[in-house]
């Protein structure tokens, strides 16, 4: 199944279940997606995110838990488990931030396209 780009998904609480609510969206969900593409080319073509706004406002992206640099490189395989932040605070978010000036300083940890497992 596809999303079609202008899909959109909004949802609306009643306050007493907001807290109830950021509990869920932490917990994150399954997409069903087509596999074999880019990161990039999920977010944007997939999901309908705008590519100057996947640039400027994700300030970093996690991949199977390891902050991943290059989205225009990095393949969606089946399974794949894939966070996305605003720009985080501090230190901390300057060393995860995808080609940050700190992002050195992280290099073993740092999600690599030849790690990635071979879809079947």
């Amino acid at each position: 199944m596809t999303v079609p780009p202008s899909a959109a998904l909004t949802l609306l609480a009643d306050p007493e279940v907001i807290g109830t609510m950021s509990l869920l969206l932490q917990h994150g969900s399954t997409l069903i997606v087509d596999v074999g593409g880019t990161v990039r080319s999920l977010l944007c073509d997939q999901l309908g995110f705008d590519s100057r706004y996947v640039d400027e406002r994700i300030g970093t992206i996690f991949l199977e838990g390891k902050p991943a640099d290059d989205i225009d490189q990095a393949v969606v395989t089946d399974g794949l488990r894939i966070a996305l932040s605003a720009a985080m605070p501090g230190l901390v978010g300057a060393v995860l931030r995808r080609k940050g000036f700190y992002a050195a300083m992280r290099s073993t940890i740092t999600y690599r396209v030849e790690e990635a497992p071979v879809a079947l």
